[in-house]
């Protein structure tokens, strides 16, 4: 039986969605590499793989999404009746809950507004300085950066409309001049190439794989000591270190936190004042033009 076809059908029959099958394929393809045959799996070998993880220093999400497809992969198993019980539960329940705990109190790097503007200054090629330059000048997900398309970019009106996503709020997020001038840099090389509607397309016109952005920020932040591939979660730089750089740089420049979290696009507390003052978008706007920082000119 090939267990990652099978399993990849089972969970496009079930509905779920290609970027979930694709994280779940691709978790269970590096688990398959160590244990050759799942049906006789022991708790001995689940330790001894759950070891080889450690050694990859990974942070606390990328536990949970890996024991999440182990934990759907074996409920297929026992579907199709090739075992009788599924042992990650008690084993995510004794190990990983006291892990991720672990995890989530090592905290993410932040970087200074020159360290952005050497890590930009990195990247050679437009498509790449369009990315870094709009992740931190946005602080979208990486998730919301991807499922963007050409007709996301409202280049009349300066802003860009962000795909619904379950984490945000609002659709809506301003670019200013500087990023105006990436983008228009970049949509020029990008309509003579793309042959797809998403935004973000490689050399060859396609959409660009969604470890793509990470690569990029990596490859940038090694060249000037930014990133340690093999540190801990402080010493490596990813595309969510971009939102916190975002987050960081308004709050130093003054922005009102209710500014903030409305370009964040995070809930906002159903609080008294809310029910009689709604936020006006261009006020938001102006604020945003004056705090954010510029970082393809040095000063």
């Amino acid at each position: 039986m090939n267990y990652i076809t099978e399993f990849a059908t089972d969970c496009r029959i079930r509905g779920f969605t290609k970027h979930t099958i694709e994280s779940y394929t691709c978790n269970l393809n590096d688990f398959l590499n160590t244990i050759t045959d799942p049906t006789t799996v022991t708790q001995v070998d689940l330790r001894a793989h759950l070891t080889t993880l450690q050694q990859r220093h990974y942070r606390a999400s990328t536990y949970k999404s890996y024991y999440a497809a182990l934990n759907a992969f074996f409920d297929f198993l026992i579907f199709e009746e090739l075992v009788s019980k599924n042992p990650i539960p008690a084993f995510r329940k004794r190990y990983i809950a006291h892990i991720m705990k672990t995890l989530h109190g090592e905290t993410r790097q932040i970087i200074n507004t020159q360290d952005m503007r050497q890590l930009i200054e990195q990247a050679k090629e437009i498509e790449d300085i369009a990315i870094l330059h709009t992740l931190a000048k946005t602080g979208l997900r990486r998730g919301e950066l991807l499922e963007m398309t050409r007709n996301s970019i409202d280049m009349d009106r300066n802003i860009i409309n962000v795909p619904h996503k379950a984490k945000r709020s609002r659709q809506i997020i301003f670019i200013d001049k500087e990023l105006h001038d990436t983008m228009e840099e970049y949509l020029q090389w990008r309509d003579q190439h793309a042959h797809s509607k998403w935004l973000w397309v490689s050399q060859k016109g396609g959409r660009v794989h969604k470890d793509y952005p990470g690569k990029v920020i990596a490859a940038c932040g090694q060249n000037i000591g930014l990133h340690d591939p093999d540190g801990p979660l402080d010493k490596k730089l990813t595309p969510h270190c971009f939102r916190h750089f975002f987050t960081t740089e308004l709050f130093k420049a003054g922005m009102d936190p209710q500014y903030i979290k409305w370009l964040r696009g995070d809930s906002m507390q159903k609080e008294a004042w809310q029910v009689y003052n709604h936020i006006d978008p261009e006020t938001v706007r102006a604020e945003y033009e004056r705090c954010i920082p510029q970082l393809l000119t040095k000063t």
